[in-house]
């Protein structure tokens, strides 16, 4: 069978062809793409923006609450440390 070659970017659709073989070994330019492809492509990239700015903010929340996390093992061990002394008489509460 022989292909169409006039338009490449039609090799990407045909379902003998994995468009990954086709983009490894060719960079397309936007221009050459059909109005459908070009909007395709737009709403791609918005989507990976979405969601690399969804997985952006998982993790700042993730690292804010390790960081909190971190603050209250503080204030628990602070804490211990208190009432230890407190329960063996080693801090002196009149001062």
């Amino acid at each position: 069978m022989i292909k169409n070659l006039q338009n490449p970017i039609d090799d990407i659709f045909d379902e003998e062809n994995l468009a990954e073989d086709f983009l490894d070994t060719r960079t397309v330019k936007l221009s050459e793409l059909s109005s459908n492809q070009k909007r395709l492509v737009k709403k791609l990239l918005h989507e990976q923006q979405q969601q690399q700015l969804l997985l952006k903010r998982a993790q700042d929340k993730k690292e804010k609450e390790q960081k909190e996390l971190e603050k209250l093992r503080h204030e628990k061990e602070d804490l211990e440390f208190v009432q230890e002394l407190i329960l063996k008489g080693k801090i002196d509460l009149e001062k």
